[in-house]
C-alpha cells in the first residue's frame, strides 16, 4: 500500500506477486490436505541451496549429525520430485514441490482471474525483459491494478485462516456482507475492474 501510494509500482508489484503465490499455495494446500507433505518434503532441498551458498560464501559448514541428516533428506526429496536432470536434454522434471503451475493452481483455487495482474505483468517487471526495464527507465506505467488484487487476495488469505482456525464460524457476518456486496457488484464473481 505504500509502495503503490508513493507511486512505486515495480516495488508494488515485485510484493504483489509475493503474495499471490502465497496465498494460491495456501488455499490449494488447505483445499488438498494431502498435498502439505509434499510441500513440506521439498523444504530440504531448499535448505540445501541454502547452506551449499553459505558454504561457498563464507566457508561456514553445518556440523553432525545436522548435515548427514539434511543429505538423507534431500536424497529422499530429490527422489520423489526426480530432481536428477534428465541424462539427454539435462533438465529437470520437476523443479518445485508440486508439478502444477502457478497458472494452474490459481484455476484449481477459483484465483486464476488474479494471474494477469498479480503473476504475469509483476513477473515480466521482475525479470530482466525489455518491457520492465523499459518501464523501470520511464516510469511512466500505471500502478497496474495492484491495491484491487492485493485487497482481494488479502480477504482471500483471512478466509482461508478463519476456515482452518474457526471451523465453526468461518466467516463474520460484517465480513459475509462485505462478499455479497461484492459479488452482487458484477456479473462474474471476483473480476477485478480496472482503474
Amino acid at each position: 500500500m505504500t509502495l503503490s501510494h508513493h507511486n512505486s509500482h515495480n516495488g508494488a508489484q515485485k510484493i504483489l506477486r509475493s503474495v499471490f503465490e502465497r496465498t494460491v499455495t495456501l488455499k490449494y494446500i488447505a483445499e488438498n490436505p494431502p498435498e502439505m507433505e509434499k510441500f513440506l518434503g521439498f523444504d530440504a532441498i531448499d535448505w540445501q541451496q541454502v547452506l551449499a551458498s553459505i558454504h561457498e560464501t563464507t566457508g561456514l559448514e553445518m556440523g553432525e549429525p545436522g548435515r548427514s541428516n539434511i543429505a538423507a533428506r534431500v536424497a529422499k526429496a530429490r527422489a520423489e520430485y526426480r530432481q536428477e536432470p534428465c541424462p539427454e536434454c539435462k533438465m529437470r522434471k520437476q523443479t518445485s514441490w508440486t508439478k502444477l503451475s502457478v497458472k494452474d493452481m490459481s484455476k484449481l483455487v477459483s484465483l486464476d482471474h488474479l494471474h494477469l495482474h498479480s503473476f504475469l505483468i509483476p513477473s515480466k517487471l521482475i525479470h530482466p525483459t525489455l518491457w520492465g526495464l523499459m518501464d523501470l527507465v520511464s516510469k511512466s506505467s500505471p500502478i497496474l491494478n495492484t491495491m484491487n488484487c492485493a485487497h482481494e487476495l488479502l480477504v482471500q488469505t483471512i478466509l482461508v485462516h478463519r476456515r482452518h482456525f474457526m471451523k465453526s464460524r468461518p466467516v463474520t457476518p460484517l465480513m459475509n456482507a462485505a462478499l455479497c456486496a461484492k459479488m452482487s457488484e458484477t456479473s462474474r464473481p471476483g473480476i477485478i475492474t480496472v482503474g
